[in-house]
């Protein structure tokens, strides 16, 4: 059964006297213990979609069950079965300590005192925050403070994770100590995961399941090889010369029966040989021929990553 599914969303907005259509007919299907970035440019619809997600904001039209419970049917007990990140550090207390802020919003669900004290004490020691609970969160930094949100999302035990970029804005130490910890929470502690993030290194790292929005739209969903292997079947030959390629040179590659095209960068003389890998087995002295030794600096099979994904498939759809 899947854990949430997302039936037919479509949201609209009015801006500037005109209407915009923020989703148009978002299905996505995700289990238990997936780990998911929603992906694309501003204006894509992923925080729409994740406020949709949260309860925060109505769709138009369609439905999201989580636990195969509708919002319109139990709204509370959905809530119980998320926690939600979003909308930066506002949502915490300055005035006060670490483990107030999370005694106070504790004290939110239905739980003992004891029980709470307990979780306090759990999640400090697990973000790494039991040193600087008694501290003010207006001295904190903004590592720290997010840290602290995230554990804050995890004080009811929750069996879903949304968070609206999550590494956004933090040095690279403390970025690195919370992608360690959404690992853990996710493949030791079983928790479904959905987030946002513009960092595609960060999706990459963290995600095992893809899905890249364009302009309201879903243009690509599923597990990250299973994209790459579907979107985009080539590879890529990166070489770059002293001098520029000749236009004979170009030509002969370009009849090469596994070349589809030879892409010079702009301002560069570096070159993106595109070649069709379905064709069949491709001899890099195939290449080479057409090339003068001397003249080349280096030449290598280019990565296909998520960056590299993303702006072939925005651009191509």
């Amino acid at each position: 059964m899947n854990q949430l599914e997302i039936n037919h969303i479509s949201k609209n907005f009015i801006s500037h006297g005109r209407e915009v259509k923020a989703l148009n007919n978002i299905n996505i299907n995700i289990n238990q213990g997936d780990f998911v970035a929603l992906i694309g440019l501003n204006g894509a619809g992923k925080t729409t979609l994740l406020r949709i997600l949260s309860g925060i904001l109505l769709p138009d039209s369609g439905e999201v069950k989580i636990c195969n419970t509708c919002y319109k049917d139990n709204e509370n007990k959905i809530k119980r079965k998320i926690g939600v990140v979003m909308g930066g550090d506002h949502s915490l207390y300055g005035k006060l300590t670490a483990a107030e802020n999370l005694e106070f919003f504790g004290s939110f669900y239905a739980l003992k005192q004891k029980q709470i004290n307990k979780k306090v004490i759990e999640l400090l020691n697990l973000f790494g925050l039991t040193q600087k609970k008694d501290i003010l969160v207006e001295t904190f930094s903004k590592g720290m403070k997010q840290k602290l949100l995230i554990a804050k999302a995890l004080l009811h035990e929750p069996e879903i994770l949304i968070l609206d970029e999550p590494c956004n804005g933090i040095d690279i130490v403390t970025n690195l100590e919370v992608k360690n910890l959404l690992k853990k929470l996710n493949r030791e502690y079983g928790k479904t995961i959905i987030l946002t993030t513009h960092n595609l290194y960060d999706a990459e790292d963290l995600c095992s399941r893809l899905c890249i929005l364009k302009e309201g739209q879903i243009i690509a969903e599923g597990a990250f090889n299973e994209v790459y292997q579907s979107y985009f079947k080539n590879a890529i030959i990166s070489m770059v010369l002293r001098d520029e390629l000749s236009d004979e040179s170009k030509e002969n590659l370009i009849k090469e029966p596994n070349v589809i095209d030879v892409i010079k960068k702009e301002e560069m003389r570096e070159y993106d040989i595109v070649i069709d890998k379905e064709y069949g087995i491709f001899n890099l002295n195939n290449i080479l021929q057409y090339i003068n030794i001397d003249n080349l600096i280096s030449i290598n099979e280019k990565k296909i990553t998520l960056e590299f994904l993303l702006q072939y498939l925005v651009e191509k759809k």
